[in-house]
């Protein structure tokens, strides 16, 4: 049961009218449109506390949950499909943001239908009319959010911006701007960092200042120096990592020769516990007549900062700059307490970017001593022990992000993953086994990759349908700060900015580049949208991979989910097996495959399974015949110099159902076990059945 508490900023909805009941406040921190509606901002939630204790009365206002109220769960879903290369969001709120930018609406259009339209069953005009109305409620719902704030009276408002939350913060703060000029505006957020944030100040006046990293430690002295100085703070008393108006004047950091951009700031954490505030959030959502009504949040929190590893090629996520930070047990602990305590929530996401190792020697085998109080979700490794996989179920921790990003050793060595293969497939097998629900996905299109890796892949996959399946194939996103991105020559990338962003900011191709964090290359573009390009580049291996990992993730949501269990006894090993790739139904084993089928339930090196049998009497030819009966039979698979049998052994644990995931959960229409709501793939799923790409006996109820 969620308490509602004293209401410090709720709203009363008519149609589209709302009123923001709230004493004034000297700041307003923002929270736009298309952040997920399930769960408080983490960043705003901290602010608002440090703020607070120091005595400055502060509101967090939660624009993205009456934006989803208005707009509706469905419409507010898909105009963020969490795809960088389609700026939806961005779109929606730019004529409002840019309102003397008048670029071709119906390219931006056309693209998008071509992307999308095929999957969303939309005609050309049907895309156009349902992008047009979004549109027409943002512009609609930015002049009523402005009138509300403005009535709070605030010194500053303030705007996280993070993934697609740039347009539409600048696109309120710009209407603040111009109704109220002495209003002080201030951004920040993943977006701001570095470059991004300098670019952010220079090409937006609107924008006062731009906080450039984390801004715990920043945030108070900040909004004092403002209160004293307005728009004219003196750049000597300026926080570090702030971008300020004066540096319009004199120029910013990082402009002389030889000078770097500074990097992003990082707080002290881990030194001392915040409990972020999330009031506001509750009091926003429980005033909501629909999403009040079908919304079970969860709370973000975090246990550490960084990355331990920081070696993959692709991630953008954490600079050298930056440095890992962790929290002890405790304080992890203590705000898991008072944050269930205050908001009568046990769902919990880490937004950790690795689970720190160090927890299972602390943290995790408390959680299991006070019998797994909390539902919780962890990125984390995919080299992690059947004993470690074991003792997060006890602890709660159901739902986890492993990072597999591929299924071939080569690969992953390629992008400096620093795991293999068999320890990806052996991590799915024990989350399996466990009941853990691992979110994950395979990328393609990496500098040095070669078809044949996918090949062997969409062999491979048929196979591992009992297993949790990735959420898809996607090419890989060069991000900024990404060793990609840094080292672009090297790998003769020609990286440029998102095309489609040029039909929302009114700006030049270098300043657009300069806000942008995730890029493509010139080449694999081209590739892509010339068919005589594409002939020549046809990657086979990529198509029947997706192809297999399109009928696995197919499989998974049907009522005849693949299963390959074994039951064991001291004479025998019972196998059952469901799955589409199966060659019969069951599999007794005995003698020698018995004994080689439990020396690979871990995967281990083919010449040591070898001795552990010829240790226990078994001869040569039978070693050699019990192992190629089993992969013949797709029982086991060789990786790396390594057998892993891929049975999980009976009883395994359930996953638990998706109302208890804990990052949220919208209550309506059925999704999938990746998240999709069911009745959107339904057709697409008909369609590809009807081409034979899907086994019928796997198809989803009503398909």
């Amino acid at each position: 049961m969620i308490r509602t508490g004293k209401s410090n900023a709720a709203y009363n909805l008519s149609g589209e009218n709302f009123q923001l009941r709230s004493a004034p406040a000297d700041v307003c921190l923002v929270c736009m449109p298309y952040c997920d509606p399930q769960r408080p901002s983490l960043a705003l939630g901290l602010l608002q506390t440090v703020l607070q204790d120091g005595g400055i009365e502060t509101r967090s206002i939660y624009a993205n949950l009456i934006f989803c109220e208005e707009l509706g769960v469905e419409l507010y879903e898909r105009n963020h499909p969490q795809d960088p290369q389609l700026p939806l969001a961005e779109w929606s709120f730019a004529a409002v943001a840019f309102p003397d930018f008048k670029p071709d609406e119906n390219h931006f259009i056309s693209e998008i239908h071509a992307r999308l339209g095929k999957i969303r069953l939309q005609s050309l005009e049907e895309c156009r009319e349902e992008l047009r109305f979004i549109r027409h409620k943002a512009e609609r719902f930015t002049s009523r959010l402005v009138e509300q704030i403005l009535r709070l009276s605030p010194r500053i408002v303030g705007c996280t911006s993070s993934l697609s939350q740039r347009v539409p913060s600048l696109a309120l703060l710009r209407k603040i701007r111009e109704i109220n000029p002495d209003v002080i505006t201030l951004m920040g957020g993943a977006d701001c960092e570095a470059v991004m944030g300098r670019a952010t100040q220079r090409h937006f006046p609107w924008v006062d200042f731009v906080v450039s990293g984390e801004g715990e430690d920043l945030i108070l002295p900040l909004c004092k120096l403002i209160f004293e100085f307005g728009r004219q703070v003196p750049l000597e008393t300026l926080p570090r990592g702030v971008f300020a108006p004066l540096h319009r004047q004199t120029g910013y950091p990082g402009e002389k020769a030889n000078e770097d951009v500074p990097p992003a700031v990082a707080a002290s954490f881990g030194q001392h516990t915040t409990i972020p505030a999330y009031q506001d959030y509750f009091d926003t959502l429980h005033s909501l007549p629909t999403l009040g009504k079908i919304i079970r949040p969860s709370l973000p929190i975090q246990a550490s900062r960084g990355c331990w590893h920081g070696k993959c090629k692709f991630c953008g996520l954490n600079t050298p700059q930056v440095p890992y930070r962790s929290r002890s047990a405790e304080d992890i602990l203590t705000e898991l307490e008072e944050l269930s305590r205050r908001y009568g929530t046990k769902h919990f996401e880490f937004f950790d970017n690795a689970l720190d190792m160090r927890c299972f020697h602390d943290l995790i085998p408390e959680l299991i001593r006070r019998g797994a109080p909390y539902k919780l979700f962890f990125e984390v490794r995919s080299n992690l022990s059947k004993k470690q996989c074991q003792m997060l179920r006890e602890a709660g921790i159901a739902w986890c992000q492993p990072g597999i990003e591929s299924l071939h050793s080569e690969a992953l060595k390629t992008m400096k993953k620093g795991v293999t293969a068999w320890q990806n497939i052996q991590t799915l097998k024990w989350f399996r086994q466990y009941g853990i629900r691992a979110f994950w996905a395979i990328l393609k299109d990496f500098p040095g990759d070669q078809d044949d890796w996918y090949q062997k892949m969409a062999e491979l996959v048929p196979l591992l349908t009992h297993l949790y399946p990735p959420s898809g194939v996607f090419s890989v996103e060069y991000q900024r700060n990404s060793h990609y991105f840094k080292r672009a020559a090297d790998y003769s990338l020609q990286l440029t900015s998102i095309s489609l962003l040029s039909l929302i900011y009114p700006l030049s191709p270098d300043a657009i580049y300069d806000l942008s964090y995730t890029f493509k290359d010139k080449f694999y573009t081209l590739i892509k949208n010339e068919p005589q390009m594409a002939a020549l580049f046809d990657r086979p291996g990529v198509r029947n991979l997706e192809r297999a990992v399109f009928q696995w993730c197919v499989a998974s949501i049907s009522q005849n989910q693949p299963v390959l269990s074994m039951k064991i006894s001291d004479k025998e090993i019972i196998i059952r097996d469901t799955r589409p790739a199966a060659v019969a139904s069951s599999f007794r084993l005995e003698g020698v495959q018995k004994e080689l089928y439990l020396a690979c339930d871990q995967a281990e090196r083919e010449d040591r399974v070898c001795q552990i049998l010829g240790d226990k009497g078994f001869s040569d030819s039978d070693i050699e015949a019990a192992i190629r009966n089993l992969l013949d039979n797709r029982l086991l698979v060789r990786l790396d110099q390594r057998l892993l049998a891929l049975a999980v052994e009976e009883p395994y644990l359930q996953y638990i159902s998706r109302e208890h995931f804990p990052w949220g959960y919208i209550k309506g229409e059925p999704r999938t076990m990746l998240g999709q709501p069911i009745n959107f793939m339904k057709s697409y799923i008909r369609e590809m059945a009807g081409k034979g790409l899907i086994d019928s006996r796997y198809l989803p109820a009503d398909c």
